[in-house]
């Protein structure tokens, strides 16, 4: 019982993150609906559009998990050698790092999918004019 509460506050805590990257692919695939139409008048598929589109968003959100690691790596050394907590010997755990990756992925296939498709279907006039 409190595990599946635990986990249900999990959850909806993660979607928050997951709705506002959703947004931000959205911004950013709308600011390119020009090329996206340029592409498209020139033969492209949806398909092709779906996967340039996904793979930069999940290019994307790697950069930032590792950039995320990083910090995080830095900011253990500096607790480490300041001496605010005495005694105190971190390392980073490589298994905990790699589920972190994983779910930058999960998250960056997820918040592209649905912006990418919306996108690849547009009428290539349409996405010329920026009428969406």
């Amino acid at each position: 019982e409190w595990l599946a509460l635990r986990g249900g506050m999990m959850w909806v805590f993660m979607r928050l993150p997951a709705l506002n990257l959703v947004n931000l692919n959205t911004g950013r695939i709308l600011e390119r609906s020009s090329e996206i139409g340029v592409r498209k008048a020139f033969g492209a598929t949806s398909a092709q559009l779906v996967g340039q589109l996904i793979v930069e968003n999940v290019l994307l959100c790697l950069v930032g998990g590792v950039i995320g690691l990083l910090a995080a790596k830095g900011v253990l050394l500096w607790l480490e050698g300041s001496g605010l907590v005495p005694y105190l010997k971190v390392n980073m755990n490589f298994a905990v790092m790699g589920y972190g990756l994983l779910i930058t992925l999960v998250f960056g296939l997820l918040s592209g999918v649905l912006p990418a498709w919306k996108m690849s279907r547009l009428d290539p006039v349409h996405a010329l004019k920026g009428a969406i």
